[in-house]
């Protein structure tokens, strides 16, 4: 059934020794476990091969699982499936602003490399080196970091081991910048020809408050174990075989970067004042940040999906069906109640049947009510005597009409 249904704050999110899995939202870089290491986005890159949306990555374009990367990658919170489990299928918009980081690769696969470094035997500016060896070729991938603040990775394929391209240019380079963000996310449950992957949550591209470029520095990723991190999950979870296999290294980088500072700093914070009655989704107008972290709509399979159409037209015929039960029993010159005693009179008796006939004019028998007659019969006695039942009947006037025996 459609519906629509607010979900307020989880009310023990705040306390400290609560997990992630209390929080209706699970913020960007969080795990899904308490105590784990493995954030919810890195859980998400390492099983969408580095190109699959998620419920929380968004590639723009969409699908993007086959080289080169996406044009844009966003990296979001994700929905905590606990907290919509009302929701079948549909979509949840956030009414509070969250954190995001909203990721722009550029590839420079084939193009002027003569003017690219050459392959020494430490990586490149002082960068961190990945090497695979696969079936059908291997990889020497140097992650490290622009003047600018970009990440950058310079890279090439076909080598017999990590020396053999010594003394070689690098082949293609990849530069990727970074904006933290602050706004509105969604999820959605996909549709494929009007069939949806219940409870199945995909990220959404946000709707932003605004954003602060950051900046990547290498060495600083290094000594926060980011490097490390990266290079254990290459190592155990990604194929060098792979088709996807410089798709999901960068995708790792992506998903162990530390935003930590980016978030304590003063812009970062000041992007909330950008909110407004404007900004506000319109699926969350009416619902107070209090009463709604988010809203869910769509088909709900739970209570809390409000009165339908068709409930309240159901609901007004039964009201319509109870009125007239009531009416009956309160009305007796209705037919139900009115008639048959009248008929069962008719019936029965044969006592001056020109009285009987004038108190029946108006029944069904006489086509009408009973109470258009002058006189009404009341049945005073009943005997049985030696022929049958003798019957007497007294009229509305006084005087007593008396039946005759029956057989």
């Amino acid at each position: 059934m459609q519906g629509r249904i607010n979900i307020p704050p989880a009310p023990l999110q705040k306390d400290s020794y609560l997990g992630p899995e209390w929080k209706t939202v699970i913020p960007i870089g969080a795990s899904e476990v308490q105590g784990s290491f493995v954030s919810v986005n890195l859980n998400d890159m390492l099983q969408g091969r580095g190109g699959e949306n998620s419920s929380s990555i968004r590639h723009l374009p969409p699908n993007s699982t086959t080289f080169p990367l996406s044009e844009k990658i966003i990296l979001g919170p994700k929905l905590n499936t606990t907290s919509a489990h009302q929701l079948l299928a549909g979509t949840v918009q956030s009414c509070v602003p969250y954190s995001y980081a909203r990721h722009t690769v550029t590839d420079y696969f084939g193009t002027a490399h003569d003017s690219y470094p050459i392959i020494e035997d430490s990586p490149y500016n002082s960068g961190i080196r990945f090497f695979a060896k696969g079936v059908l070729t291997n990889y020497l991938i140097d992650i490290t970091s622009s003047p600018s603040g970009a990440l950058q990775a310079y890279w090439t394929q076909g080598l017999d081991n990590a020396r053999g391209g010594v003394g070689r240019r690098y082949s293609s380079l990849t530069e990727i910048t970074t904006d933290l963000c602050r706004g509105y996310t969604s999820w959605s449950t996909p549709d494929y020809n009007n069939y949806s992957i219940y409870q199945n949550y995909y990220l959404q591209e946000p709707q932003d408050l605004g954003c602060v470029r950051e900046s990547f520095d290498v060495a600083s990723w290094n000594s926060s174990g980011g490097s490390r991190i990266s290079s254990g999950f290459v190592m155990a979870f990604v194929s060098p075989s792979s088709s996807f296999f410089v798709n999901q290294v960068f995708s790792i980088v992506l998903a162990t970067l530390e935003h930590q500072s980016t978030l304590n700093s003063t812009a970062f914070i000041n992007l909330d004042s950008g909110i407004s009655a404007k900004t506000v989704p319109a699926a969350c107008a009416g619902f107070s940040s209090s009463e709604a972290e988010v809203v869910a709509e769509g088909i709900i399979i739970d209570k809390g999906t409000g009165m339908t159409l068709m409930g309240m037209v159901l609901q007004g015929i039964a009201l319509l069906t109870a009125l007239i039960g009531f009416i009956v029993l309160l009305w007796p010159a209705l037919p139900l109640l009115g008639e048959w005693p009248a008929q069962w009179l008719g019936l029965t008796s044969e006592a001056d049947g020109r009285m009987v006939q004038k108190t029946l004019r108006g029944t069904t028998v006489g086509h009408n009510s009973a109470r258009d007659g002058s006189d009404r019969l009341f049945l005073i006695s009943s005997q049985r005597g030696p022929r049958g039942l003798k019957l007497a009947f007294s009229a509305e006037k006084g005087h007593i009409i008396t039946g005759q025996e029956h057989e």
